[in-house]
């Protein structure tokens, strides 16, 4: 567990996500829909999180001139 704790989120996503398919007895086509829609849905909010943190940041070192 704790070397995959070290792993990329990426990696830890696609290996969660072939957990759960072996788990549902997904196929190989239904687990890569899957496996992508994870990845896109996170990838997005990090996007958000990062942008709204970059927006925070400046406005914070805007207020301190």
């Amino acid at each position: 567990m704790e070397e995959i704790q070290n792993l990329s989120w990426y990696k830890r996503i696609t290996i969660s996500t072939n957990t759960l398919a072996e788990e549902l007895e997904l196929n190989e086509h239904q687990t890569d829909l899957i496996r992508q829609h994870v990845i896109t849905i996170a990838r997005d909010q990090y996007k958000a999180g990062n942008n709204s943190g970059i927006k925070w940041i400046r406005k914070q070192l805007g207020s301190q001139k």
